[in-house]
C-alpha cells in the first residue's frame, strides 16, 4: 500500500498558539521529556550499521512513538487550519513517499544535533518566547555548511531513497526550510508549530 509522509512547519500568531495550549494543553509536546532524552541517549549508543529498512526500523518506530500521539491530533489539526493565513516565507511543507521527511532529517543530523531541535523529532508547538529561546540551538543544528552540510545531506538522501521512494525536495531544503520558518517567526514575534502527517 502506498502512503505519503508529510512534515509541516509553520509560523502562527502567538495568541493562536496560546489558545491551542489553553484548549488542548501543552502535554502532547512537553510531556515525557525525560523519556525523550533517554531515547536520544539510546540512539547515540547504537553501533553504526549499513542503513536498510530492517536496520532502521527500531529508530523509525521510536520516532513515531514520540510524534503520533492521539492526544495531539485535534490540536495539530487546529494549528494546520490556521496556517492558511501565514505568508509563504513562514511555512515549510515537505513530502516523501513511504517515509516521513523529519525522520530523514533526524537521521541526517544524528542524535546530538537532533537533540538541539525543539520538541521531539520535529514535532513541536512553541510560543513566541519559546521560538526566541529555541532559535540559537536550531541555528547550531541546521545552519551548517561545508563538509558537515554535505554529510548531513547525503544521510538525508540515504534515508529517503532506502526507506522510501525519494522526495521532490532537495536534501538541503530539509535544513533550510524549517530554519527559515523559525527565523521568520522570531522576526514576526510569532509562535511556531511542527507536525508529522501521514496520508
Amino acid at each position: 500500500m502506498s502512503w505519503m509522509g508529510m512534515w509541516v512547519v509553520g509560523a502562527l500568531p502567538d495568541s493562536a498558539v496560546r489558545a491551542v495550549r489553553e484548549q488542548h494543553g501543552a502535554q502532547p509536546w512537553s510531556g515525557a521529556a525525560a523519556e525523550y532524552r533517554e531515547d536520544l541517549a539510546w540512539w547515540a549508543a547504537q553501533p553504526p550499521v549499513a542503513l536498510t529498512r530492517e536496520s532502521a526500523q527500531p529508530l523509525a518506530e521510536l520516532m513515531l512513538c514520540h510524534v503520533e500521539l492521539a492526544e495531539a491530533a485535534e490540536a495539530e489539526e487546529a494549528c494546520l487550519q490556521q496556517l492558511s493565513g501565514t505568508p509563504a516565507e513562514g511555512v515549510f511543507v515537505a513530502g516523501a513517499r513511504k517515509t516521513h521527511p523529519p525522520a530523514a532529517l533526524c537521521h541526517g543530523l544524528g542524535p546530538g544535533a537532533t537533540g538541539l531541535l525543539p520538541g521531539r523529532f520535529g514535532s513541536f508547538l512553541l510560543t513566541a518566547d519559546e521560538v526566541r529561546s529555541a532559535l540559537p540551538e536550531v541555528e547550531r543544528a541546521l545552519a551548517v555548511g561545508g563538509h558537515r552540510r554535505a554529510v548531513v545531506a547525503e544521510r538525508i538522501e540515504e534515508w529517503l531513497e532506502r526507506l522510501g521512494n525519494g522526495s521532490q525536495h532537495q536534501a538541503g531544503e530539509f535544513l533550510d526550510g524549517p530554519l527559515r520558518v523559525l527565523r521568520y517567526a522570531e522576526r514576526a514575534g510569532d509562535g511556531a508549530v511542527g507536525c508529522w502527517r501521514t496520508y
